[in-house]
């Protein structure tokens, strides 16, 4: 259909004159819309109406999806004041700045710790003037994501974590809610996490990002070398502070090396105590890990073939192959152990020379090479294997059953005895710790509170996993919860010797919508997949 120019001009005329315009700053106050239009009303137009009455009752006024209309606003009220808590002040990104969330394996990722020492003191002492708390100035340790700094109040000791990072905060505000409501259902559960006093939101001063003074070219810096200083010109940064208990490290409780191997294992990839290594020998190579562990890697029908595969009188626990199996695996862990007393061995990395410490010696023959416990664990492992084989063969006289036990279950035992003796970074209970401890560990069977050999890491991993039945307990599915990224330097200790999962900042508190899965805070996108959701639904409609 062919139109004039003439109609083409006056329906564009109609168009134009019937919009709203936004509001601008050529109004008095900066709110009212230039022209005031009613439009005309179509089908089309009352049917949009229609669904823009359902869009907004469901998203928020200021979104863009929200036509705006010529009704004046109301004028902004002032939010109540707490007396009771800092006054948290909302800020517009203009004024206010945020650190980037990056992918932490790139160069320019930022975090808490790329802000200047004194900038964040001076921050964390406005919130400490206002709470009647003394602060040190030098932080006591620091983290991927928050700085951490020991502070004094009117009833103790306690700990104040300073971070640039909204979901630590979302995290420990979580955690809180939780272990309050666990304190009252499942009491021995809630020991196991940390006490969160309050949480507050706090400003810096103005600051910029800076390359560091050394540099000659910036632009070829790392912008995660970059430092937030304090400059006039610049912008303040939202923080946010995090107060709670004040607890110890595994050494300062006097727990040692020895309980950090029963909870976390060696991985050869650290320098170990000699008392750590001889630990973890007792604990790897006990014969309750061996039995427990071949019954869990092996077929139900293949370990009760090695069990009746004997024509020997039983002997202890269990047929005579076992009781073989015993003997040799005792004689085994003694030989590792003399090993590590005499300093005939040394773990990785081991920056020793002879003559420093008696007790890291290198082997007495110079011309050879340092023995690596992890080369004799591992040797210590086949040695086991190999001996079970040739203890099936001789009882059975079956090689090929005793073939298939060298084969194919080796890798298996192995990988379950270690897993055994070493606490899940996440509980592979849940989907998305299963997801982790796969990928570290490939299909090995993860180890239940009585697999591990510590009585006090069975009893902290029970602590832990009974979290996991919070919103069960509760009645309320919002409490659900699961523990994540426990490692060394997260496990810390309370003054009457409970262990504690200090650093909650990764626990598993958000359920991801697409999935159902129990996620960290901030690493599902279970916002943005049910906002799209839910305008899916709207436009269906």
């Amino acid at each position: 259909m062919r139109i004039s120019k003439a109609k083409l001009r006056q329906i564009i005329k109609e168009e134009v004159g019937s919009l709203v315009e936004a509001p601008s700053s050529r109004g008095p106050r900066g709110t009212e819309p230039m022209t005031l239009y009613a439009k005309r009303k179509g089908p089309e137009t009352r049917r949009r109406d229609k669904d823009r009455d359902v869009v907004r009752g469901w998203l928020d006024p200021d979104d863009p999806l929200v036509t705006k209309t010529s009704q004046k606003e109301p004028e902004p009220q002032d939010p109540p004041v707490d007396s009771d808590k800092t006054l948290k002040v909302d800020r517009g990104e203009e004024t206010h700045g945020r650190v980037p969330s990056r992918d932490h394996g790139s160069e320019d990722f930022l975090t808490t710790t790329n802000f200047n020492k004194g900038v964040l003191f001076s921050a964390l002492q406005r919130y400490a003037d206002e709470n009647d708390l003394k602060v040190e100035e030098e932080p006591i340790g620091s983290g991927l994501y928050s700085v951490v700094y020991l502070a004094y109040g009117p009833e103790g000791d306690e700990v104040l974590k300073i971070t640039a990072h909204k979901k630590e905060i979302d995290a420990y505000e979580a955690v809180k809610v939780r272990r309050d409501a666990a304190t009252s259902e499942m009491p021995n559960a809630a020991k196991a996490l940390p006490r969160v006093y309050d949480t507050t939101q706090l400003s810096t001063e103005p600051v910029k990002l800076r390359p560091p003074p050394s540099a000659r070219f910036p632009g070829h810096v790392p912008q995660g070398e970059w430092t937030y200083q304090p400059d006039a010109e610049g912008k303040p940064y939202d923080l946010w502070v995090i107060r709670m208990e004040k607890l110890q490290t595994l050494e300062e409780a006097g727990y040692g090396e020895e309980i950090r191997s029963d909870i976390f294992g060696y991985s050869g990839a650290r320098v170990a105590s000699p008392q750590a290594m001889i630990r973890y020998v007792e604990n790897l190579f006990s014969f309750k890990n061996f039995y427990t562990s071949l019954e869990s890697a092996m077929d139900e029908e293949f370990f009760e073939k090695i069990l009746s595969a004997s024509s020997g009188v039983p002997l202890g626990r269990g047929k005579a192959i076992m009781a073989q199996m015993e003997k040799g695996i005792s004689e085994l862990k003694q030989d590792l152990v003399s090993k590590i007393k005499d300093g005939t061995l040394v773990p990785p990395d081991a920056q020793v020379k002879k003559g420093e410490d008696p007790q890291w010696a290198l082997v007495v023959d110079q011309s050879k090479s340092p023995i690596f416990l992890t080369q004799l664990l591992t040797r210590g492992l086949n040695v086991i294997t190999d001996r079970l084989a040739s203890l099936v063969k001789d009882y059975t006289d079956n090689e090929e059953l005793a073939d298939d036990l060298g084969i194919y279950a080796r890798q298996p035992l192995h990988n379950k005895m270690k897993s055994a003796v070493k606490m899940p970074q996440y509980d592979p209970k849940t989907a998305y710790g299963a997801a982790v401890y796969q990928s570290n560990t490939g299909a090995t069977p993860p180890p239940e509170g009585k697999d591990l050999e510590s009585q006090v890491a069975q009893t902290f991993l029970t602590r832990l996993r009974e979290l996991n039945k919070l919103g069960q307990a509760t009645d309320d599915s919002s409490l659900e919860m699961s523990y994540g990224d426990l490692h060394g330097n997260n496990v810390m200790v309370r003054e009457n010797g409970e262990l504690v999962a200090a650093d909650v900042g990764l626990f598993l508190v958000d359920r991801d919508a697409q999935t159902g899965a129990l996620m960290p805070k901030g690493l599902s996108e279970r916002k943005i997949f049910e906002r799209m959701s839910q305008l899916a639904g709207i436009i269906l409609k």
